[in-house]
């Protein structure tokens, strides 16, 4: 199996192939006989990673890399957008929702970020934090 094909699996499949590859048969048969109880773990952000949390993750005893349990680009983001208004003038769109990640804890639930975007840029820019998302749009002189 390639390393990009290694990839695109689950990190439980993963775990299944790195131990076989290792010839570590005791692991893969103590993993099996846990998988169901496995399966419902949480996950654990680090570094702007999301692992998931297996009893081999980062145990030196196991010494199974991280990317066995990598599971970043598997967890789909649910979004839901509540408001959208223009505030003042029309230059500032406020945005109100949230958005979360299944069984991956929430550190602050009250973050909020502040965009802008100036019309001869190609995307928003962030501006500030702030206590609700706020996007603003710069109108151009002669407008």
């Amino acid at each position: 199996m390639t390393d990009c094909v290694f990839q695109q699996i689950s990190p439980p499949d993963r775990l299944l192939i790195h131990l076989l590859r290792t010839d570590r048969y005791d692991d893969l048969m103590a993993v099996a006989r846990c998988a169901k109880e496995d399966a419902g773990r949480g996950y654990l952000v680090d570094k702007g990673r999301v692992y998931w949390c297996h009893p081999f993750f980062r145990d030196p005893a196991r010494a199974v890399p991280d990317d066995c349990f990598d599971a970043t680009d598997r967890l789909p983001v649910h979004t839901e957008l509540a408001e959208a208004a223009w505030q003042g003038d029309g230059g500032v769109l406020r945005l109100a929702g949230h958005a979360y990640i299944e069984h991956v804890a929430t550190v602050d639930p009250d973050t909020r970020l502040t965009w802008a975007r100036w019309p001869e840029a190609t995307r928003w820019i962030r501006v500030s934090g702030s206590s609700s998302w706020t996007y603003a749009r710069r109108e151009s002189a002669g407008r």
